[in-house]
């Protein structure tokens, strides 16, 4: 279970989030996680153990998961440019009722950045009023109005920490730019899991991810390479990166590097060693490149090609046999094509993704739920498809590429 740790308050939450409860059709309860929900059936996770439930002896499931999906949505509204005040302080509140209990605190801050003055997210947060300014506690029993705090809170050693339903987040900088960064996070989460939860079978996660947002790069982030603009530490499983003009440097490419390490460990109970490099790359390069900018939430657009990445590919010499594409290590970024072995990745992912011929889409959906139960070698991937689908796989996925640049040019 996860315990709410909180951000330097005296904001007191429940110690544990609740399980989800599901109830069959003939009355019985069952209390648990909700790990994967499909057309046909529900994986409820009840400690070490899961137990399987055909969806149509389901009569109904409450709790946590079963609000995540409503929950997003609220998530979107509430971190808007024009959202009130008052509206996140009802997020909170719906979150504390709904199970959601890890992310109550952070909707408080959120309802202080849109009216420092919200008396209701102080008092939740355990503030004190000093004449006309309200203060927070922070270390040594010592206080601080919001802008002292923000102050404060830039150097590396006084981290915000925040907790929501899939990370635990210390980061510094200003704190409406530290809460968008654990929203976005939770939307990037949620997105994820659109697109990956039913085409590769992955289980909700039971942990959360940690991840370290630095001021800058000089203010502690722990360089391994000038050219490696944050990292996933495959050792420690934390997300390490920076704030620029108040966004933390590639997060969206690093929290899917993140998720698909972490889904494979929990779904497989194994770490994932030889996790074959194109996907990784692939799947972080194909939410990098739908990602889109606002004044709120950053959202993602899955139908639109990246025509740079495409323009790569096609425009390549001598492009990568997809033999040698399936083989790319984790560590292709460090090769001397890598441009093209990322280009390559992309398009191969954005080609099996979304496919119209229900066999190689089939097939790519194979290979996934095998990759996240831990196996990830090539003859898996051709082993997923049927002989004579996979002999045209290379040509098709060729023919792809030069449509879609072609499709570009004109535009």
């Amino acid at each position: 279970m996860f315990s709410i740790a909180l951000a330097m308050t005296l904001f007191q939450g429940p110690a544990e989030v609740p399980d989800d409860v599901l109830m069959t059709t003939k009355g019985r309860t069952y209390s648990g996680v909700v790990l994967l929900q499909t057309e046909e059936n529900i994986i409820l996770g009840m400690g070490s153990k899961t137990k399987e439930f055909d969806l149509d002896k389901v009569q109904n499931i409450t709790g946590p998961r079963a609000s995540y999906g409503l929950y997003v949505d609220k998530l979107e509204w509430v971190y808007a440019h024009a959202s009130p005040s008052k509206d996140a302080v009802k997020l909170a509140t719906w979150c504390k009722a709904n199970g959601l209990l890890r992310d109550v605190e952070i909707h408080y801050w959120q309802a202080l950045v849109k009216d420092p003055e919200n008396a209701a997210a102080h008092q939740a947060l355990g503030h004190r009023q000093s004449g006309d300014t309200w203060q927070a506690p922070i270390a040594g029993s010592q206080w601080r109005d919001l802008e002292a705090l923000d102050q404060w809170h830039s150097d590396k050693d006084n981290p915000w920490e925040f907790r929501s339903a899939h990370f635990d987040v210390k980061v510094n900088g200003p704190l409406a730019d530290a809460l968008r960064a654990v929203a976005h996070l939770e939307l990037l989460y949620a997105r994820f899991y659109d697109v990956f939860q039913q085409a590769g079978g992955i289980h909700e996660l039971r942990q959360p991810i940690a991840v370290r947002i630095y001021t800058n790069r000089e203010s502690g982030y722990a360089e391994i390479s000038a050219n490696t603009f944050g990292y996933f530490d495959r050792e420690s499983e934390i997300i390490n990166t920076w704030m620029h003009e108040g966004r933390a440097v590639n997060l969206v490419r690093l929290a899917c590097h993140a998720l698909q390490f972490r889904c494979v460990t929990e779904t497989a109970n194994a770490r994932p060693e030889d996790y074959p490099g194109w996907l990784n790359e692939g799947i972080a390069t194909y939410f990098e490149a739908s990602f889109t900018e606002n004044e709120g939430l950053s959202d993602f657009f899955f139908d639109r090609l990246d025509a740079d990445w495409l323009r790569v590919h096609h425009q390549a010499k001598e492009p990568l046999e997809l033999d040698q594409v399936l083989n790319l290590p984790i560590t292709m970024g460090d090769r001397g094509d890598s441009q093209l072995a990322f280009a390559q990745s992309y398009s191969l992912l954005c080609f099996l993704l979304h496919n119209e011929e229900l066999p190689i889409l089939s097939g790519f959906k194979a290979y996934l739920h095998q990759v996240f139960r831990g196996k990830f070698s090539s003859s898996v991937f051709k082993k997923s498809f049927k002989k004579k689908t996979f002999k045209g796989l290379e040509k098709k996925w060729a023919d792809f590429v030069e449509k879609s640049a072609l499709r570009n040019q004109m535009k």
